[in-house]
């Protein structure tokens, strides 16, 4: 990807030497050749510039980059590993949010792609305002023409799916999906986000969709209460009513503890591997063990959750 550069005109007078804004953009043309972890003092002096620094960063993004999204590669970096002016962006916090919006919203589909990593770490240095400007953008490039940018954005509001910032976003889908005037494309949308989202709040707008005209929305509600639960009652709405008055109040981790000891072992393969996303640890279990030992690590899991939980 070219990169422009801001250079200093070469007839602007000595005197200016120490404005704010021409130090800030000395300092951006060192951040220019630094490699990872060699950025650190360009980015205490940005600190120190940080409001002069705006604009002419702006002109930048993204900077030099140390990934690039055409080659090939097996995981998505932090929004910090995308290059020296990406975690200058960072390091500076807050102040940042509206530029990094403005690519989100208005930006190239480069621009837009790796603006949608950055705010996925930037979003913990911000105030709670500040984060919900960066969620209403980010839940607009789901539906980015790229694939890759909403790809990037998913897997962004992931890491968010329990910041309160994002309930209005997931409000809005879950309408979305119960809307049976919105075309079936726009419903299977809906669901698989909130699916992906592990949205404990859709549950019951999941089983409705059970029963929606259009077979590839009852399809993709059933992949998602799957998802969701470690459970599969199939296609009635009638069980997961039901399973839903029983449990539907329980934390998602107690779902997935009694998806240690179902009897589909591609459902346990998926429940140990949400618990030990959701930071809570495998318990030593493998899907592929015999009865006993199963049902022995669930023991030992269902007595972790009744002393944390209950």
């Amino acid at each position: 990807m070219r990169v422009d550069a801001v250079s200093i005109p070469p007839d602007a007078p000595a005197s200016g030497q120490d404005d704010p804004t021409r130090r800030a953009i000395r300092i951006l043309e060192t951040l220019r050749s630094c490699g990872p972890d060699d950025e650190g003092p360009a980015v205490e002096a940005l600190k120190k510039v940080v409001h002069a620094a705006l604009e002419p960063m702006e002109r930048e993004f993204p900077g030099l980059l140390w990934f690039h999204r055409r080659v090939a590669h097996k995981r998505l970096p932090r929004g910090r590993d995308v290059g020296s002016l990406a975690r200058a962006i960072v390091a500076l916090g807050e102040p940042c949010v509206p530029m990094i919006r403005r690519f989100l919203e208005n930006g190239d589909i480069d621009q837009r792609f790796y603006a949608t990593l950055i705010a996925g770490d930037l979003m913990p240095r911000c105030h709670e305002a500040g984060r919900s400007q960066l969620l209403e953008s980010l839940g607009r490039r789901l539906r980015d023409v790229d694939a890759q940018v909403s790809d990037a954005a998913l897997h962004v509001l992931m890491a968010y799916r329990d910041d309160p910032a994002i309930r209005p976003m997931v409000g809005a889908f879950v309408v979305q999906m119960s809307d049976l005037s919105a075309t079936p494309g726009d419903r299977i949308f809906a669901a698989r986000v909130l699916g992906v989202l592990r949205c404990a709040q859709a549950l019951s707008a999941f089983v409705d969709r059970l029963d929606d005209p259009s077979p590839k929305v009852r399809d993709a509600a059933r992949k998602a209460l799957r998802l969701l639960t470690a459970e599969d009652l199939g296609s009635s709405r009638r069980k997961w009513a039901s399973w839903v008055r029983k449990r539907g109040s329980q934390p998602r981790v107690r779902w997935l503890i009694e998806g240690l000891i179902h009897r589909d072992e591609d459902l346990r393969a998926m429940a140990v591997r949400e618990l030990d996303k959701a930071g809570i640890g495998d318990f030593g279990y493998s899907p592929d063990m015999g009865r006993g030992d199963r049902k022995r690590v669930y023991k030992q899991a269902l007595a972790w959750f009744v002393e944390e939980y209950e």
